[in-house]
């Protein structure tokens, strides 16, 4: 499972890389080195990006399994290299997440996830990982602020807002509370949790993701209304002749070890 194709996740890649929380990122590290080998498995891989991100980072063999529904972009994961043995399966998460070996887990991660996911579904992936440190990175949160602004801004990302709530293939999603929720959850559990900003801040350099960021915002508000409207089309036309634009788009990071 990711949803995604490949195109899109080559395209927000740099973006992805340059958001993760470095604190974070050091904390994970930190706790590595204790260990001699770490088994992580990474839900919802995509091409292996998390795993590409956190292999050089961590201090000690590794051995990963990455899941996916999808078969394509499985294809496109990396292979073992000198530190990291990498296997993959091909797992419908929604509904056989139950499957999966939690036992021998010692770190579970995810990128871009949990916003997808149902109260019920993240509750099962808490309860069936409880002994496994985890690390959900680059969950939306709603904080999205597009410079320079326009009217029409506030009324198109509430309708990307309520869209995001829509049933992904794992029931109603959380969408916007996704990264509290799951953090609720865990410190619900006794767990210490650490939460931080992990935010894009995309400049004219990245007006490749800003534009595909636009289009993507204006299907969903068209879903939304369940109708074409001209607001929207005109919303979107007007940015893209805005010239150079400033973009933040909020994301957070979640790190909970044991």
């Amino acid at each position: 499972m990711s949803g995604f194709d490949a195109d899109w996740l080559t395209l927000r890649a740099a973006a992805d890389a340059a958001a993760r929380n470095p604190q974070l990122l050091s904390r994970l590290a930190d706790w590595a080195k204790a260990k001699g080998r770490l088994s992580i498995l990474d839900l919802g891989c995509g091409t292996g990006a998390t795993q590409r991100t956190l292999a050089p980072l961590l201090p000690c063999r590794q051995h990963w399994l990455l899941i996916d529904n999808d078969p394509a972009l499985l294809a496109l994961c990396p292979e073992s290299g000198q530190n990291s043995e990498v296997a993959t399966m091909q797992l419908d998460l929604a509904t056989d997440l139950e499957l999966l070996p939690s036992e021998s887990v010692e770190l579970v991660t995810c990128s871009a996830l949990l916003d997808l996911v149902s109260a019920e579904w993240l509750h099962r992936l808490v309860t069936h990982f409880s002994k496994a440190a985890v690390y959900f990175a680059l969950t939306v949160d709603g904080r999205i602020s597009l410079e320079p602004s326009l009217p029409e801004d506030a009324q198109v990302l509430e309708l990307v807002a309520a869209h995001h709530g829509r049933n992904k293939s794992f029931g109603p999603a959380l969408g916007y509370q996704a990264a509290v929720g799951a953090a609720t959850l865990l410190r619900d559990a006794g767990r210490e949790v650490w939460l931080e900003p992990a935010d894009w801040h995309l400049g004219p350099e990245e007006s490749g993701l800003q534009s595909a960021l636009l289009d993507g915002y204006a299907t969903a508000a068209t879903e939304q209304t369940g109708k074409s409207t001209a607001m929207i089309r005109q919303w979107r036309d007007a940015r893209r002749h805005l010239g150079e634009q400033q973009f933040r788009i909020g994301h957070l990071d979640l790190l909970s070890l044991t």
